[in-house]
């Protein structure tokens, strides 16, 4: 009987313990990909606070970046940003959304609530269309 019962206790402790062992590596994990996201925005927002607006080339440089680095699935990257041109002292707004990583061991403690990342930037334009006339 009293086998049984030591049995029956691990069984009911093994959930707490994975949850120990693996939970901190996939909340620092996160922070990662948080902080990869967090400098992919900082140096597009660079280049397009330069040329007054968001291109193609920088959205791909971004993709690029968490694809080569962080192994990011581009299909599931959502970048949005301002397209028009925008002179120096306006401000340039960048979004992007990126899927969250897996942050728990089992369902049973399931802590995220939201599935995606979602990240908003504004930076000043740095952009002068007239170059040298006053």
């Amino acid at each position: 009987m009293s086998d049984v019962r030591i049995t029956l206790f691990e069984w009911l402790l093994l959930p707490f313990v994975l949850w120990g062992v693996f939970q901190g590596a996939l909340y620092y994990h996160a922070n990662q990909v948080e902080e990869a996201i967090h400098i992919a925005m900082y140096e597009g927002s660079k280049k397009a606070a330069v040329q007054g607006q968001f291109t193609d080339d920088i959205y791909q440089d971004m993709l690029q970046y968490l694809e080569r680095i962080h192994h990011f699935d581009p299909s599931k990257v959502d970048i949005k940003g301002t397209e028009t041109i925008t002179e120096r002292g306006e401000y340039l707004h960048l979004e992007m959304s990126v899927p969250k990583p897996r942050m728990h061991v089992l369902p049973l403690f399931k802590v995220q609530s939201h599935h995606l990342f979602h990240f908003e930037k504004y930076m000043m334009s740095e952009y002068i269309s007239e170059w040298g006339q006053s």
